[in-house]
């Protein structure tokens, strides 16, 4: 398979799922303006996957250290806002597969 062919896959791929993480319900009360969109965990969780990431620390550490890693996942996977290791687990977690 030619390397254009496989990011025309992963594009496909993160398209779709961005798709369908819209559609899944915010089980989270609406108290506050400033929480993270559940679509942007979503998409964060498959970024991390996607990518390899070894652990969610690491990735959020990536996030934080990194501006050119922050621009990439914004720009590719659609993401906000990236939550924390501990606020993506609390986000994630209750999600039925």
């Amino acid at each position: 398979m030619k390397p254009s062919n496989r990011k025309t896959i992963a594009e496909k791929l993160i398209k779709i799922v961005s798709k369908e993480a819209v559609k899944v319900p915010d089980f989270r009360k609406r108290n506050s303006q400033n929480a993270i969109p559940l679509h942007d965990a979503i998409m964060s969780g498959l970024a991390i996957m996607h990518l390899k990431y070894p652990s969610l620390l690491q990735f959020d550490r990536d996030c934080v250290k990194t501006p050119a890693k922050l621009h990439n996942l914004k720009s590719l996977y659609g993401v906000g806002q990236v939550p924390c290791d501990t606020h993506l687990r609390e986000m994630l977690d209750p999600i039925d597969p």
